[in-house]
C-alpha cells in the first residue's frame, strides 16, 4: 500500500481486550472502536498489574491517534469497543476526560442505538450519545449506510450478529474502507467470532477485501462452520489478520496450523501484522501472578468491592 496506511492499535495480541483499528488514506483518517479493556476474573483472578499498565498505555495511544482522526467509528457498545463518559478504572480504564478527548470535534459514525440493540448496550448507548452530540462535529448511523470522502468510502454493514446466529450478545457493524484510487479495500469485521453465521461469511466474500481484520473464535467454542469458513476466506484473502476472541487462548496458532494449514496465504494477528511480538496477557494471567508477584498495596486494591475499584485507580 502506497498511500493507505493501517494499524492495529490495541487487540489481545497486544495486551488488552479490543480491535481498535487506524486506518489512514490519502483523504481520511479514521479510527474503528477507540476503545480497550480487560478481561474480569479468569481462574479466580481479577486483571495483573501488568495488565493495568498495558491498558492504561493502550488507552493512552488510541487517544493520541483520536487526536489525528477525522472519523470515529463504533461498531457496537461493548465496553472493549468504545470508551464512554463514566468513570469506571476496574476493567475498562475511563472517565468522562478520556472520551471527550477521543470524540470532540469528529465525525462520529455508530451503530444505530435504539435498533437491533441489547438492553445494556442501548443504555450505554443512551449516555454515549447524549454526551457525544455536544462536542462531535457531526453524529451519523452506520447500519447499512455508506460514506465518501474523497476518493475514499467508507461502507457499513447491516447488523450482523455477535457470533452465532440469534446470538445473546445483540449485533454488530462491519467496516470496509476503500480507498478508490489505490484500489484498496480493508474490512474490519469488529465481533462476528468466525465468522460461524452464513450471511455474514457472504457479505465478507462479496466485499472481496484486500486486508480483511477478521475477530477470531475460542478454541473451546468452535465448530465445523468456523472451520469451513475461516479456510474459505483464507483463500480470497491474501491479508488476513485474525485476532480478537480467539488471541485469549494461548494455543490459537496452534490450531490455525493444524486446521487451515493448506491454503498458501498466511494467517497473522494484529501483533504480527505491527511487527510486533504478540504479548496475549489475559492468557498468560496464570504464569503473570506466578512469575511476577504483586504489591501489597494492590493486593489490598484488588481485594476491594467492585463498585469501590471502579471509582480508584489501581496502584501501579
Amino acid at each position: 500500500m502506497k498511500n493507505t496506511n493501517l494499524r492495529v492499535l490495541a487487540s489481545e495480541s497486544l495486551g488488552v481486550r479490543s480491535f481498535a483499528t487506524y486506518i489512514k488514506t490519502p483523504d481520511i483518517n479514521v479510527l474503528i472502536d477507540p476503545g480497550c479493556a480487560l478481561g474480569p476474573k479468569r481462574k479466580h483472578k481479577i486483571p495483573h498489574p501488568l495488565e493495568y499498565r498495558k491498558l492504561k498505555e493502550k488507552t493512552e495511544e488510541i487517544t493520541d491517534y483520536a487526536e489525528e482522526s477525522d472519523v470515529i467509528i463504533i461498531s457496537h457498545y461493548h465496553n472493549d469497543h468504545f470508551k464512554n463518559f463514566i468513570t469506571d478504572y476496574d476493567y475498562i480504564n475511563t472517565n468522562s476526560e478520556i472520551a471527550e478527548s477521543i470524540y470532540s470535534n469528529k465525525i462520529v459514525i455508530t451503530k444505530d442505538p435504539k435498533n437491533k440493540i441489547k438492553y445494556y448496550q442501548s443504555k450505554r448507548a443512551k449516555i454515549l450519545h447524549k454526551n457525544i452530540k455536544k462536542i462531535t462535529s457531526e453524529v451519523k448511523i452506520s447500519d447499512n449506510n455508506s460514506f465518501s470522502f474523497g476518493d475514499t468510502r467508507i461502507d457499513f454493514s447491516f447488523p450482523v450478529y455477535h457470533g452465532e446466529y440469534k446470538s445473546n450478545r445483540g449485533w454488530v457493524i462491519m467496516t470496509t474502507i476503500e480507498d478508490q484510487g489505490e484500489g484498496i479495500r480493508i474490512m474490519q469485521t469488529s465481533d462476528v467470532q468466525g465468522p460461524i453465521v452464513k450471511g455474514t461469511y457472504e457479505y465478507i466474500i462479496k466485499r472481496k477485501p484486500n486486508i480483511l481484520l477478521l475477530d477470531g473464535r475460542r478454541i473451546k467454542n468452535i465448530n465445523n462452520d468456523y472451520t469451513r469458513n475461516l479456510k474459505g476466506l483464507n483463500k480470497i484473502c491474501k491479508n488476513l489478520v485474525l485476532d480478537h476472541h480467539c488471541l485469549r487462548d494461548l494455543g490459537w496458532k496452534d490450531w490455525i496450523n493444524n486446521n487451515i494449514s493448506e491454503n498458501k496465504n498466511k494467517i497473522m494477528c494484529g501483533a504480527e501484522f505491527n511487527n510486533e511480538k504478540p504479548l496475549q496477557l489475559e492468557a498468560k494471567r496464570s504464569k503473570l501472578y506466578k512469575n511476577f508477584p504483586i504489591s501489597k498495596d494492590f493486593l489490598k486494591w484488588m481485594n476491594l468491592d467492585h463498585k469501590v475499584r471502579k471509582k480508584n485507580k489501581p496502584p501501579l
